[in-house]
């Protein structure tokens, strides 16, 4: 079967005053039998979706953490 899932990428950009970090948020749709992920690219689903918004409210400050926060 497929679960969706949310996910968070750490992204580091340049400019005149130097690097900062930003992240980027998407939802994916895992395939539980092999593994693979793709991701939605529907924003409707990202914005208005009650299980995505529930993920991103619990998980999004320990994903963004996991990955280095914003230093």
């Amino acid at each position: 079967y497929t679960a969706l899932g949310f996910s968070v990428k750490r992204n580091v950009g340049f400019n005149r005053a130097g690097k900062f970090v930003y992240f980027s948020y998407g939802v994916v749709a895992v395939n539980r039998f092999d593994g693979s992920i793709r991701n939605v690219t529907n924003s409707a689903t990202l914005n208005n979706n009650v299980i995505i918004n529930e993920l991103k409210r619990n998980y999004k400050d320990r994903l963004e953490s996991a990955l280095g926060g914003l230093r």
